[in-house]
């Protein structure tokens, strides 16, 4: 099986609409969404989201390509990023997915670190999971 792996990085919040961190950054997100909205129109069309959503994405042949190719798209708006999650009303996730995750691990840990000093704060892991020949990682940023 050939490797997978996406990182994403997600701004959630209560009260920010996506359309005004979109105009704060001066980034344009993959994804976006507000309350209300369908989590997945074709399994389950009355799961609606709850808070609001943007978010970055990036795909490669590995966790460290990934990781690295979002650090690039993110670092634009990192500071912006940083001050909006430090006001308290965002939080920001990172979620690294690899499919068949046997083997290296390309530097995930020091990609990770990059990126939590690019949007000034410190991203704790959430842990990791497995299941079959995937892993999820997440982490959560604190300030």
């Amino acid at each position: 099986m050939e490797m997978h792996a996406d990182a994403t990085l997600t701004l959630r919040s209560k009260t920010v609409p996506a359309e005004a961190v979109t105009r704060r950054l001066e980034l344009e997100p993959d994804h976006s969404w507000e309350p209300g909205d369908s989590l997945a129109r074709r399994r389950s069309p009355r799961m609606r989201r709850v808070d609001h959503g943007w978010a970055l994405q990036f795909s490669a042949a590995d966790a460290g390509t990934a990781l690295s190719g979002l650090l690039a798209r993110v670092e634009p708006g990192a500071d912006a990023i940083g001050d909006l999650v430090a006001e308290g009303d965002i939080r920001a996730e990172l979620v690294l997915l690899e499919c068949d995750g046997a083997g290296d691990r390309g530097g995930v840990d020091a990609h990770v670190a990059r990126l939590a000093t690019a949007l000034g704060s410190s991203l704790t892991s959430g842990g990791e999971s497995a299941a079959g020949s995937a892993r999820l990682c997440t982490w959560a940023t604190t300030i």
